[in-house]
C-alpha cells in the first residue's frame, strides 16, 4: 500500500492512504469479491479491499483498524472483550442502536449497564472506579453533545484495573477528532454514515493502538462472522476520499 508521509495533511492522507503502490498498479483499490485467496479464507484473513480500508482508517486514527459488517457489529465485538457480569457506562443521550444492544445484553444477564448524561464529566470520571467499560460518544447522535474525552480517559487511566475507554467517533470523523491521541483505548465508527457518505453501504470500523486488543477484536469478527462485504469496503474507501472537512 502507498507509504504515507507525516508532513501530509489529514485531507491528503485520507485520499492517499491504502492505495496500491508501484509501477502498473491502479490508482484506486479494486474490488476483490473472493471468499478464498490462495489457501487463506477471507472471513479469517480478509481481502485486499478490506485491507486497504483498514490501512487508510488506521492511518487517519493513528492505530490498527478492523472493518466490520456494521457499526453495531463493532459494539458487539467490544462487548466480547468484557467479562460477564461487568458494569458498563453509556451516554443516556446517544445512538439508539448502541443503547438497544447494551440493554439487550443487560436483559440477558451479560452485563450491568448504567446511563450517564454525556456532559456530566464528574459522573463519568467517578464511574471509572466501578466500570469495566466506559462507552463514550462525542458528538452524540442525535443531540451533538460534546464529551470531555481527554478528562474521562485520564481519570480512567488512574484506576487499577483501568476500564476500557471506547469512543464512538462517527460524527466527528478522524478528520475532526482523534480520540486515541487523547488516551482512549478503542475508537469505533459507523462507516455507514459520514465515512461512507452516500447512504449506500453498511460498515463499521474499530481502531486501537494496542496490538492485543486489535487481535481480540479481529478474532471477535472472525468468530461472530461480522465481516464486511468487498463492495461495501470499496464504497467506503470512495466515501473516505471525499470526506468533508
Amino acid at each position: 500500500m502507498t507509504a504515507v508521509t507525516e508532513q501530509w495533511s489529514a485531507r491528503t492522507r485520507a485520499i492517499v492512504a491504502g492505495r496500491p503502490a508501484g509501477t502498473g498498479q491502479p490508482m484506486n483499490v479494486p474490488i476483490a469479491p473472493a471468499s478464498m485467496l490462495g489457501l487463506d479464507y477471507a472471513r479469517e484473513d480478509g481481502t485486499p479491499t478490506w485491507a486497504a480500508l483498514e490501512d487508510a482508517l488506521g492511518e487517519l486514527e493513528g492505530g490498527t483498524a478492523t472493518a466490520f459488517a456494521s457499526g453495531i457489529a463493532t459494539a458487539s465485538a467490544v462487548l466480547d472483550l468484557i467479562e460477564a457480569g461487568s458494569r458498563i457506562a453509556v451516554p443516556g443521550d446517544s445512538y439508539a442502536g448502541t443503547r438497544a444492544l447494551f440493554a439487550h445484553a443487560k436483559q440477558t444477564g451479560r452485563v450491568r449497564v448504567e446511563t450517564i448524561a454525556p456532559t456530566d464529566t464528574a459522573a463519568w470520571t467517578e464511574a471509572a472506579s466501578r466500570c469495566a467499560l466506559l462507552w463514550l460518544e462525542s458528538p452524540t447522535n442525535p443531540s451533538l453533545d460534546v464529551m470531555d474525552v481527554g478528562a474521562i480517559a485520564e481519570a480512567a487511566a488512574r484506576r487499577s484495573p483501568a476500564p476500557l475507554v471506547v469512543v464512538d467517533n462517527t460524527f466527528a470523523t478522524p478528520l475532526g477528532q482523534r480520540p486515541l491521541s487523547m488516551g482512549t483505548d478503542i475508537v469505533v465508527h459507523s462507516a455507514t454514515k459520514f465515512i461512507g457518505g452516500h447512504s449506500d453501504l453498511l460498515l463499521g470500523v474499530t481502531v486501537t493502538t494496542d496490538d492485543g486488543l486489535a487481535g481480540r477484536l479481529r478474532q471477535a469478527r472472525t468468530l461472530g462472522g461480522a465481516t464486511p462485504g468487498a463492495l461495501e469496503a470499496f464504497l467506503a474507501l470512495r466515501g473516505l476520499r471525499t470526506l468533508p472537512l
